[in-house]
């Protein structure tokens, strides 16, 4: 049924766990090909995939590219499968052990080719939990779950992630594959593009992937240095899809600068590394962080 198409880079250990996963799933395994797309890795990602291959019982796929980014490696993923339907899973996403059959039980109750199932993805419970990453994804800019928790078809455009997702070969022919062009916003151009053909994008919070993924701080900004140019290039492709700041109204306004600053974000990023382990004072720090980054992009 399932076409599993995982883009991985210099993650050996953590795909290994992310097969291992795949190979427990109470969905018979047999019924899909997983297919591994290693983006120019450097740490014998191959010899991993290759033991897992030769454990048997598993239709193990693997393809190597030079470094062109994981939008490149799942269109490689894309024009290799061959099922009906394509499941794409990061690398560092370990599948609960419904998670196939969880997708697959949607399917079937919506066999219509304009559908796709979006899963749910928290942190794994191997990790330890910081106040940081409880923000990301509690109020912070990482998938926003919580704001579509109660959803059954979320209708919004922006929630799309293809680090959880499935949906017919056929409606992803209809739209293009990822644009290859794009490191941050590629996920939400491909769906601005599946709902131009007809996409209805259903949500299926028991379709659990756990993300082995230790976040910090200074690795979200270093990806935030990257908004102001991936933006730009956003723009020029679906300016509709950014849309013009809100007016500030009260203090707001006169405050802009100061957080604006960077003097005083540095400032603020010092109090979070002190005083973040209280979450209460994360919320109110972490946002001010990294809208300044969001604004001044690549400039340090």
């Amino acid at each position: 049924m399932f076409s599993v198409i995982v883009p991985t880079y210099n993650r050996k250990e953590t795909l290994r766990k992310c097969l291992e996963a795949l190979l427990a799933q109470t969905y018979p395994i047999t019924e899909c090909e997983i297919i591994v797309v290693d983006d120019g890795s450097q740490d014998d990602t191959r010899s991993i995939v290759e033991q897992i291959r030769e454990s048997g019982g598993i239709d193990l796929k693997y393809f190597y590219q030079d470094n062109r980014g994981p939008s490149a490696a799942r269109n490689v993923g894309v024009r290799n499968a061959t099922k009906e339907y394509l499941l794409f899973l990061g690398d560092d996403i370990i599948a609960a052990e419904d998670l196939l059959q969880q997708h697959a039980n949607w399917h079937r109750r919506n066999p219509q080719e304009e559908v796709a199932v979006l899963g749910y993805v928290t942190w794994s419970p191997e990790l330890e939990v910081d106040s940081f990453m409880r923000w990301l994804i509690n109020g912070g800019p990482q998938n926003m779950f919580y704001r579509i928790e109660n959803q059954l078809e979320v209708k919004e455009v922006g929630f799309m992630e293809s680090a959880n997702l499935s949906l017919k070969a056929s409606l992803l022919q209809k739209a293009g594959g990822f644009d290859e062009s794009l490191r941050l916003f590629e996920n939400l151009e491909l769906e601005s593009r599946l709902r131009d053909v007809g996409m209805r994008l259903l949500y299926n919070k028991n379709a659990v992937g756990f993300h082995y993924h230790k976040a910090t701080m200074e690795a979200a900004i270093g990806r935030w240095r990257q908004l102001k140019g991936e933006r730009a290039k956003l723009y020029e492709k679906r300016p509709e899809l950014i849309p013009p700041p809100e007016p500030r109204k009260g203090l707001k306004p006169l405050l802009r600068p100061l957080w604006r600053n960077k003097l005083v974000v540095e400032i603020l990023k010092r109090l979070a590394k002190i005083l973040g382990g209280n979450y209460r004072v994360a919320t109110l720090l972490y946002p001010r962080i990294f809208s300044y980054y969001a604004v001044k992009g690549e400039s340090r």
